[in-house]
């Protein structure tokens, strides 16, 4: 750990995550932990940091962000990208200006890959290479993604072994990084500077029974829908900027988009939101499972507070 690093250690009083699938209802959960704590709520959501993304990203009511600071919700505008270099270093400064009040922060969201940085850290690789990442797609379009693996194999064994076969995603970043800089991904990789430390935090979340869950996600989704999700997504891509590609990804507006561009009826793109919003929460229970996380039976708000903070 580097030497101005700074351990977190709050023993009195720990910082509390509420995670869970989608549609679990930590939203409301983490409203009354910040209520009854008098602190602030911190996202952890990829999707909720682009302003104008309101209905399908399920932000909190003006009304609530009147009552509490909430941090990382609508910071860039959604044509721009924001990378988890910049989220970690901010999303601590926070935590440690909590602190220094000496209130815990409120952690909310269900983005795996925001969560796992906090308990983690973030690898301290170099920037983005647009043009070799677009040589290396091109190489797995023409190639296979087989091949292309198989060069990782060849040049990082180590790191072959964590990244499956069908992760393009992650086979595109390693190869990035040792045609940037020479280096294979393992040997670059460092202890984080910044993690939330065992001890000064607990990790609770919502588990409901699957069909409970579903059936809450196709409402949640009809609800959005209602509320104008069609009509968000229109002048969201009516702007002259656009979307971002990573914001064009979120659920539910990929869904409309691409729905859009195949000329389907209405009703066919909601259903394909629910139903990948579904599969969205089988892979975030998936890798919940993987976490040592205080499952708490659904009820009232209330009630689950007073489980977390007898």
């Amino acid at each position: 750990m580097s030497p101005d690093s700074r351990s977190l250690n709050l023993p009195e009083c720990p910082h509390l995550i509420v995670t869970g699938p989608t549609a679990s209802g930590k939203g409301r959960l983490a409203v009354e932990l910040a209520r009854r704590l008098q602190t602030e709520i911190v996202s952890i959501d990829s999707m909720k940091i682009y302003r104008g993304m309101d209905i399908g990203t399920a932000k909190p009511s003006a009304s609530l962000r009147e009552e509490f600071q909430y941090h990382f919700i609508d910071i860039i505008d959604p044509w721009q990208e924001y990378s988890v270099g910049e989220f970690l270093p901010e999303v601590f400064k926070v935590i440690r200006g909590l602190e220094d009040r000496g209130k815990p922060a409120v952690l909310h969201g269900g983005t795996a890959f925001y969560l796992n940085l906090l308990l983690n850290g973030l690898f301290d690789g170099p920037q983005k290479d647009e043009t070799i990442r677009r040589e290396i797609e091109s190489e797995i379009e023409s190639k296979g993604i087989e091949a292309v693996h198989a060069e990782l194999r060849e040049k990082d064994p180590e790191a072959a072994l964590k990244i499956h076969l069908h992760d393009k995603k992650r086979i595109v970043r390693a190869l990035e990084v040792i045609r940037v800089t020479g280096k294979p991904m393992t040997e670059q990789w460092e202890e984080p500077t910044e993690v939330l430390e065992p001890g000064t935090f607990r990790l609770v979340g919502i588990e409901r029974d699957r069909e409970e869950l579903y059936e809450r996600i196709n409402l949640r989704v009809l609800k959005m829908v209602e509320e104008g999700l069609f009509q968000e997504v229109r002048q969201l891509m009516e702007a002259p900027e656009g979307l971002s590609s990573t914001a064009r990804k979120c659920i539910g507006y990929k869904q409309v988009i691409e729905g859009w561009e195949a000329e389907e009826e209405e009703h066919v793109i909601i259903e394909r939101i629910q139903r990948d919003s579904r599969r969205f929460a089988k892979q975030q229970m998936t890798w919940f499972r993987k976490l040592e996380i205080e499952w708490l039976q659904p009820g009232e708000p209330q009630e689950m507070v007073d489980q977390i903070l007898g």
